[in-house]
């Protein structure tokens, strides 16, 4: 379970948080300020690493996070850190299976209408706000019980199709089709921009070729029309 979920800019402002009773001690924009320090500290130290400090402890509680890279729509990279605050706990990859559990519920909320609003340089505090309702009926669940739970669909088909890749190809294979490609956590797959239409079509005739090299003709067209059937259900 998490006592609180932040979503720090590159600036260190908190631009949401969802916090409960158990963390009502945190004061969230000192909180913020010392998860964006401590994020600038590892990455001056480890050159390029997204993030080479992703955990804190916190009187009896530890702060995992993760910093993300989108595109604004002016194509200027915007960086996120996603924070979660839980009890202390020896589980390290329960932590972060959680924390990429709830950033890819962010950005997939209501057809990715949240990870849309991150885009803008100024997002719009009150829409994110939108999230709490959600938030609230998962945030008390150990790891073993939130894995159960399906997050929001994916919030656009190329997407979809990036993750349902994972049973086929190895994430370094799929990370390795576009520059845009990359891994929110342990294992989900995103893209930090949008794909035009000509690179969106480069990319599904790699992933075609990719799978007609392993399994034959025919894969691609089927883990398409799974993904469709899959997204119109939902």
């Amino acid at each position: 379970m998490i006592k609180s979920l932040l979503v720090i800019d590159n600036n260190g402002e908190p631009v949401y948080t969802f916090i409960t009773s158990e963390s009502k001690d945190f004061i969230m924009e000192d909180l913020a300020h010392l998860v964006t320090a401590l994020r600038i500290f590892g990455e001056n130290m480890v050159p390029g690493a997204e993030g080479g400090i992703r955990a804190v402890t916190l009187k009896d509680s530890i702060c995992t996070f993760r910093t993300i890279t989108l595109h604004s729509y002016k194509g200027q990279p915007l960086r996120y850190c996603f924070a979660i605050v839980s009890p202390m706990t020896k589980d390290e990859m329960g932590l972060k299976n959680t924390l990429e559990y709830f950033i890819v519920s962010f950005l997939n909320w209501n057809s990715g209408r949240l990870g849309r609003e991150l885009r803008n340089n100024t997002p719009n505090r009150e829409n994110l706000k939108a999230f709490d309702k959600f938030i609230s009926q998962n945030i008390g669940l150990e790891w073993a019980d939130l894995k159960k739970k399906a997050p929001p669909p994916p919030a656009t088909m190329t997407i979809a199709i990036l993750n349902a890749l994972k049973d086929y190809l190895p994430l370094e294979q799929i990370h390795s089709l576009n520059q845009k490609i990359f891994r929110i956590g342990p294992s989900y797959i995103w893209l930090s921009d949008d794909l035009t239409k000509e690179e969106e079509g480069e990319l599904y005739e790699k992933i075609r070729q990719a799978l007609s090299r392993l399994y034959g003709d025919g894969l691609f067209d089927s883990i398409v029309a799974q993904v469709r059937k899959s997204i119109d259900k939902d």
